[in-house]
């Protein structure tokens, strides 16, 4: 079978399975991850976290900025010593833009970074959405099984080859603060009291695909 379409940062469920929608019969496939590992992965991610932006985000410096900055930008981290304004990893969780960006695009059908509260419905109304219009929404922490279960489904054969996680090793830098973060139980606390929405989300996705 074909993929129809990918949607990338921008759902558009409501466009793709509304009642008018031609192609509201077909089912779609995504993926969600734990908030931890998840919230790590952004901090480090360029475009999606403040001190690396590319959306334009509020009380965010863009990534072009810093690129003006430094001919190495590509080498050299956003810190507190630069001359552009720089937000702690601390400040960065109290950001609601960046908070529960899974619920807000299952359960909202909104940008991951609009400036909408998500609350405790929207994860009812992704919950539902995924059983309407999704065959799978695999979770990031059981990827080899959920990619299987997609080809399974679509009719493809693959190899376990086929299933390797592309950037699945991280630098040393990544790698340590993610020990120094899943060793800080107070701090990896605060992470999931600002994501406790995608939290539910990933518990639910995982016992459905389980």
């Amino acid at each position: 079978p074909d993929v129809l379409n990918c949607h990338s940062h921008q759902p558009q469920l409501s466009l793709f399975f509304g009642a008018r929608s031609l192609n509201r019969h077909l089912k779609a496939v995504t993926m969600v991850r734990e908030p931890l590992g998840r919230v790590v992965s952004a901090w480090h991610y360029r475009c999606h976290n403040p001190n690396w932006d590319c959306f334009h985000i509020d009380g965010s410096v863009q990534w072009a900025e810093r690129k003006r900055l430094h001919d190495d930008w590509y080498v050299r981290p956003p810190n507190a010593s630069d001359s552009l304004p720089w937000v702690s990893f601390g400040q960065f969780l109290g950001m609601e833009h960046y908070q529960n960006v899974q619920t807000r695009m299952l359960g909202s059908d909104r940008f991951p970074y609009s400036p909408t509260r998500v609350e405790a419905l929207d994860v009812r109304r992704a919950l539902s959405r995924i059983d309407a219009h999704f065959a799978v929404v695999g979770v990031f922490e059981l990827f080899e099984h959920s990619a299987a279960l997609i080809a399974v489904l679509a009719g493809v054969p693959v190899d376990p080859a086929d299933l390797l996680r592309v950037r699945a090793q991280h630098t040393p830098k990544y790698s340590e603060f993610t020990a120094a973060l899943t060793g800080d139980a107070a701090l990896a606390a605060k992470v999931l009291e600002k994501n406790v929405h995608d939290q539910t989300l990933h518990r639910e996705a995982s016992m459905r695909l389980c």
